[in-house]
């Protein structure tokens, strides 16, 4: 019966002393270690997709035209309430781009340091004007909406939050 036990042990291990058996254990690590690299890379490579993807629509012209509404409306003092439906749209738009833009940041869907290398002025330089606009949102309907990444990704990149 222990003989038996013996042989049937002696199945499962390899004679790691024959060149094949050590041959295949270099080739599975190796085999290992490229699939490891190629996912690492396919990753990177993915997160700057969607960056780029990300920072083709803040480049829009309709998402440029909402920046200026909101430079506008905050330089006249102007009610946001008394835009009209299609700007008041293309501000949504042009925010939504930045919460987008934060939320991939947070959850580290792009690569970091190339977002707040893009962004950073164009975020930190338009924060008066979006935060008017989040406090007149959250006035008008009782919420902020979805904001909240984006009231955190500009302290992260240095705005002057007050909210």
């Amino acid at each position: 019966m222990v003989r038996a036990s013996v042989i049937y042990f002696e199945a499962f291990v390899p004679n790691w002393g024959s060149v094949p058996d050590w041959i295949a254990a270099v080739g599975a690590v190796l085999a290992f270690a490229a699939a490891a690299v190629a996912i690492c890379i396919t990753r990177q490579i993915s997160k700057n997709a969607d960056l780029k993807q990300i920072h083709d629509f803040l480049m829009s012209t309709d998402v440029q035209r909402g920046r200026r509404l909101m430079h506008e409306c905050f330089d006249k003092k102007a009610d946001w309430g008394g835009l009209k439906n299609d700007d008041h749209d293309l501000v949504n738009n042009a925010l939504s781009g930045y919460q987008r833009l934060a939320q991939y940041y947070e959850f580290r869907w792009v690569p970091r340091g190339r977002a707040r290398k893009l962004w950073k002025g164009r975020i930190v330089s338009d924060w008066k004007q979006i935060e008017s606009f989040i406090v007149w949102r959250r006035n008008d309907t009782g919420r902020a909406m979805m904001w909240d990444n984006l009231v955190e990704f500009a302290r992260t990149l240095g705005a002057k939050v007050t909210i």
